[in-house]
C-alpha cells in the first residue's frame, strides 16, 4: 500500500516537475521572441552587415565613412545601417535590409533634406534670440515656406548658412496666452509679431498665432489644453498691416473649413 502511494507521490512530482519545465520553456521562448520582435536577432544582424558591406562597396566605393552602426528597426522590421560621409556634413543617410539580408531601401538621395534641416535650425535660433534680444511676451516658432520639392532649387548640399542671405521665405508662429482672447488682442500680437519681423534679414511670407487663456498655462509655458483658444494659420502680412479683424475672421472659417474637408 506504502508502495503505491509512494509511486503516486512520484507520479505527481514528476509531473509538476514537467510542467515547470515546459513552462520555463514557453517563458524563455516568448522572451526570445519578444526580444528579437525589438532588437533583431544575431543572425539576422551579420547577415544585413555582410549585405552592407557588399553593397556599399558596390555603390558608394569612393566615399570614406567616419562611422557605419546597424541597428533594428522593429517598427518596420528592417535593419539599418546610418552612415555619414567624413567630408561631407550633410551626407548622412540610412542603407535598409531585411531579416534575410536583402536589400530594402536606401536614403541617399533624400540628403539634400539634412541641408535643409540645419537651415530650419539656424533659422529658429535666431528667432529665439530675437525674441530674448526684443524680451517678447510670447514664444516663437517657424517654418521654411517652399513648394514640393522646390527646395532643392533654393540650396546645395553642405551650403553655409547665412541670415543675411536666406534662401527660403519663413512662416513665424507665435504661441502666446491672454487674459482675454479674441480677435482685437490677436491682432495686437501679429501687428508686434510683424513690427519686429520687419527689422529682420528674413523674408516672412506668413505669420500664424496660437492664443490660449492664460488660466490654461502651465508651468513650462506649454498649455493643458487648447480648449476656447484662438487659432489662426497662414495669415499673410498685408492683412495684419491692414488691421481688418474680418479678414481675420474670414481666415480662422477657412481654416476650419479645411478641417472639416480632411475629416471627411
Amino acid at each position: 500500500m506504502n508502495l503505491i502511494l509512494n509511486k503516486k507521490i512520484l507520479n505527481k512530482e514528476e509531473i509538476v516537475r514537467t510542467l515547470f519545465k515546459i513552462i520555463f520553456v514557453a517563458l524563455c521562448l516568448i522572451a526570445i521572441f519578444i526580444f528579437n520582435a525589438f532588437f533583431g536577432n544575431p543572425i539576422s544582424k551579420a547577415m544585413a552587415n555582410n549585405a552592407a558591406k557588399k553593397y556599399l562597396n558596390k555603390e558608394y566605393k569612393n566615399m570614406d565613412f567616419e562611422k557605419r552602426e546597424i541597428f533594428y528597426d522593429f517598427k518596420n522590421a528592417a535593419y539599418i545601417v546610418r552612415l555619414q560621409d567624413k567630408k561631407s556634413q550633410d551626407t548622412k543617410f540610412d542603407v535598409a535590409f531585411d531579416y534575410m539580408g536583402r536589400f530594402l531601401y536606401d536614403t541617399h538621395e533624400d540628403i539634400l533634406l539634412n541641408t535643409m534641416s540645419r537651415f530650419r535650425e539656424a533659422a529658429l535660433e535666431y528667432v529665439n534670440e530675437i525674441r530674448e534680444r526684443e524680451n517678447l511676451p510670447y514664444e516663437l516658432s517657424l517654418d521654411l515656406k517652399y513648394k514640393d520639392r522646390e527646395y532643392k532649387n533654393l540650396i546645395k548640399l553642405d551650403q553655409k548658412v547665412d541670415i543675411n542671405n536666406f534662401p527660403f521665405p519663413l512662416e513665424v508662429t507665435a504661441n502666446a496666452f491672454r487674459e482675454n482672447v479674441n480677435y482685437e488682442e490677436a491682432l495686437k500680437i501679429l501687428k508686434s509679431m510683424v513690427s519686429v519681423m520687419d527689422k529682420e534679414p528674413f523674408k516672412v511670407e506668413t505669420y500664424s498665432l496660437i492664443l490660449l487663456p492664460e488660466k490654461y498655462k502651465v508651468k513650462n509655458g506649454e498649455a493643458q489644453t487648447w480648449k476656447n483658444g484662438l487659432i489662426l494659420f497662414d495669415i499673410p502680412k498685408e492683412v495684419i498691416e491692414r488691421g481688418n479683424l474680418d479678414e481675420l475672421k474670414e481666415i480662422k472659417a477657412r481654416g476650419k473649413e479645411r478641417e472639416k474637408n480632411s475629416e471627411n
